[in-house]
């Protein structure tokens, strides 16, 4: 109990220490104080940006920074994913189109963006296609071409999936590409030097997968799996550059708190994605864990756990009163089915909301839609997507009756897409 005082503490320290710089940064000074930067070391900081935040941010403080976002050599990075519809509309207009040719990276995620004429246009001149062919599973041709030609290549990550179970022809490919091996569970892994940007904990290592390279090392590890408990009590490895972290669904939770286990492991308040596959972790200790872990903003879970828990009384916790002022998340995925009451309880928690996607019984459709819709709502203003996991028939027709009858929303999209009904506002 001591130690997860003394890392609250620290949690809530360095809360406190950016709580204060942001109040200090109100000032006229701290601003006066960036503005004597240099042109150079400016660039530097908007490379850390997506061009969207900058251009809120900096453009209308003076004639100099409207010069700086101006200035034709000045990269352009995109990242569209939670971003409303008339914020979009604006940022097309006004960015994007006027300043395709200075565009570096263009990452589209919003399923609504991605098939608009403009952006297409914009991204055909952006696109690499490729071709594959086993022949690029040769480790030798890799060694040989990177020790000649790229003699200062840091990372070098091939990711491959081949599955075979139909006919002998495919067994033989499989054999003859996979070093004569008899076994479907055998593989070999080529690395010079070990390298890989996930990692999974499993209680026993699985005997028949063997690797060139034992150790790997742990520096370049971004996300973390940890299957069960006893992996997580039993691992001496830490990964200090671990920023996502997915407990599976062999997870079982112990009595215990697992903060302090799970911060021997990975440093929890660097996390920014968190994933809960297991189905029976009680949402109180996703809240306590969320304490822990200020910096995520995307949150996965298979399901709200209440334990018959009112949440009324939930609500009251200190600690989730804590949680819902210091949160980031932006993104919310429950895997399955949700109630009214469990999503009025989420959008209280998390109330800097701007996607969620959900599964929910058909009658429960108007009551949530109503509720996520309806203005006023504090703890749903920056809510823009609303995405139903697993499209039922009638649910589009009941959803655009609902917004429509009851004039919701006035401008707005609604599609289905791989089973998935969007809305987008």
């Amino acid at each position: 109990m001591e130690q997860i005082q003394r890392l609250q503490s620290d949690i809530i320290h360095d809360y406190n220490d950016i709580t204060t710089l942001e109040t200090n940064c109100l000032t006229n000074e701290c601003i006066s104080t960036f503005e004597e930067l240099s042109n150079e070391l400016i660039y530097e900081v908007f490379e850390y940006l997506d061009l969207h935040y900058a251009f809120q941010a900096f453009y209308d403080l003076n004639q100099r920074f409207q010069n700086l976002f101006l200035y034709p050599n000045l990269p352009i990075k995109i990242n569209i994913s939670s971003i409303s519809k008339s914020t979009f509309h604006y940022y097309l207009t006004d960015i994007i189109i006027p300043h395709a040719d200075r565009i570096k990276s263009f990452r589209l995620s919003n399923p609504f963006v991605a098939d608009m004429i403009q952006v297409l246009r914009i991204v055909a001149d952006y696109t690499r296609f490729s071709t594959f062919n086993m022949e690029y599973l040769n480790a030798d041709q890799w060694e040989q071409l990177i020790s000649t030609h790229m003699p200062n290549l840091r990372i070098f990550d091939f990711q491959h999936q081949y599955r075979s179970w139909y006919n002998n022809h495919d067994r033989q490919a499989y054999e003859t590409r996979y070093d004569q091996t008899k076994s479907y569970h055998v593989a070999i892994f080529y690395s010079i030097n070990p390298y890989r940007k996930s990692y999974m904990l499993y209680e026993e290592l699985d005997k028949n997968v063997s690797s060139l390279h034992v150790e790997t090392s742990k520096d370049s590890v971004q996300h973390v799996y940890i299957h069960n408990t006893n992996a997580m009590e039993q691992c001496l490895s830490y990964f200090p550059n671990a920023i996502e972290l997915t407990l599976s669904e062999t997870f079982h939770v112990p009595r215990d708190s697992i903060v302090i286990s799970l911060n021997r492991i990975i440093p929890l308040r660097q996390l920014t994605k968190l994933t809960f596959d297991y189905h029976h972790f009680p949402f109180e200790q996703v809240i306590e864990l969320l304490h822990f872990t200020p910096n995520v903003h995307t949150l996965k879970l298979d399901s709200i756990l209440l334990y018959q828990r009112s949440s009324f009384l939930i609500e009251q916790n200190e600690i989730f009163q804590k949680v819902s002022k210091m949160n980031t998340i932006t993104s919310v995925t429950i895997g399955n089915e949700t109630t009214l009451e469990e999503i009025q309880l989420v959008v209280a928690l998390f109330p800097r909301l701007k996607c969620l996607t959900i599964n929910l019984d058909k009658e429960d459709l108007k009551t949530i839609a109503r509720f996520l819709l309806s203005k006023p709502n504090n703890n749903t203003d920056y809510l823009s997507t609303l995405c139903v996991s697993k499209q039922q028939r009638g649910l589009f027709t009941i959803l655009v009756t609902l917004i429509e009858s009851e004039k919701l929303l006035d401008d707005y999209t609604i599609k289905v897409i791989n089973q998935k009904l969007y809305l987008w506002w």
